[in-house]
């Protein structure tokens, strides 16, 4: 799991911090949710029951999530220090298109809206909103308005959310996705840039390409889905995924990263299982200041809540706290801290609209995505 599913707006001016060069980070990813209550439990979890864990896919299924995510990057430079902020809401809608014998499925996105705001130090903070008329856009969000206006992003995935995309034809009728992760990621990421700003610019290491067998190996990174276990699984047992992106070295040469993501099975309560992760990088690869600066929001660890008799993921929350030393020069501390939830606040049956369990009947409030 777009390249993520996702989404933040930080930079660091050269006019306090310089480096040698610009420097692409991976961000981080949006996705997954509470909503709807849980399914009764059916069993008392021990230590010694198994559960098998896998996404309940139904084809005209309408799943509709709301992320929030608050970003910090902290730079500081001897007597010096910067601090930029930036604030991300939005809602998606995912729909299911098809479902096979095995459990996969064809899902395609689409967010409903999107709320941004991003802030360098005391400056003005400069806000977006997805319903902005284009000529009420700031200049620097024009990108990722232009972006929202593209092609619903598709999904194939298994029933364990990896990524199928690249072995999978698309179903009669339906046009293909452009090109897996890379096309996902352009059409979803909200990263927005500067060309007047020569500093450090975080963006999705994801933009780059992945190939067919590293997209195999890895749930796509713009799924609002995270990876389950294949087989069935006792409660305090792990599962792993490596996600591989692209980072680039202080000599210049672009290497692929290994990112391990661990699973682990915390328990189970009325039906319900808790889920939690961590991520962490080679270390050989974290000694280059340049690459661990690049990646310093993907490797968030956090916790996640899913419903094992409907199969969905309920809620996901993803907490960010790296520094790196020396990222930006010699004497220089760089820091992101940072949260990212993503809530189901809407699962509408197949069957008819009328179906559909609301935040309001679930004593769940859906949180107005201009809220302060």
């Amino acid at each position: 799991m777009l390249t993520t599913f996702c989404l933040t707006l930080l930079f660091v001016s050269t006019s306090l911090l310089t480096t040698d060069g610009e420097a692409a980070a991976v961000p981080a990813s949006a996705v997954a949710g509470t909503g709807a209550e849980p399914s009764p439990a059916t069993q008392a979890a021990d230590d010694s029951q198994t559960w098998k864990l896998q996404y309940g896919f139904q084809e005209g299924q309408k799943l509709r999530y709301q992320t929030s995510q608050k970003m910090t990057l902290t730079g500081i430079l001897r007597d010096k220090k910067q601090v930029d902020t930036s604030e991300l809401k939005q809602r998606r809608v995912f729909t299911v298109l098809a479902v096979e014998s095995d459990g996969s499925a064809r899902i395609a996105m689409q967010f409903e809206n999107v709320w941004m705001r991003k802030q360098a130090d005391d400056r003005a903070a400069v806000t977006f909103d997805s319903d902005m008329k284009p000529s009420e856009v700031p200049e620097g969000f024009r990108q990722v308005a232009r972006e929202l206006k593209g092609v619903a992003p598709k999904y194939w995935l298994a029933s364990t959310g990896l990524s199928l995309h690249t072995i999978k034809p698309a179903s009669s009728g339906e046009k293909a996705a452009a090109t897996g992760v890379a096309a996902e990621v352009k059409s979803t990421s909200l990263v927005e840039g500067d060309s007047s700003t020569n500093g450090i610019q975080l963006t999705s290491a994801t933009e780059t390409q992945t190939t067919p067998q590293e997209e195999r190996n890895q749930s796509d990174p713009g799924s609002f889905l995270m990876l389950l276990p294949e087989k069935e699984i006792k409660i305090g047992q792990t599962w792993k995924e490596n996600i591989i992106v692209p980072a680039r070295m202080q000599n210049g040469i672009t290497v692929q990263v290994s990112i391990l993501r661990t699973f682990r099975l915390e328990s189970v309560e009325a039906g319900v299982a808790k889920i939690s992760f961590r991520c962490s990088i080679e270390s050989a690869i974290r000694k280059d200041v340049t690459v661990a600066a690049q990646l310093i929001q993907a490797t968030p660890r956090g916790t996640i809540t899913f419903d094992i008799a409907r199969g969905l993921m309920l809620r996901r929350e993803m907490q960010y706290d790296e520094s790196v030393f020396n990222a930006l020069g010699a004497e220089t501390l760089l820091t992101s801290t940072g949260t990212n939830t993503e809530d189901l606040i809407e699962v509408m049956a197949p069957s008819t609209a009328g179906s559909a369990i609301t935040p309001q009947n679930t004593g769940k409030p859906q949180v107005p995505l201009n809220a302060p």
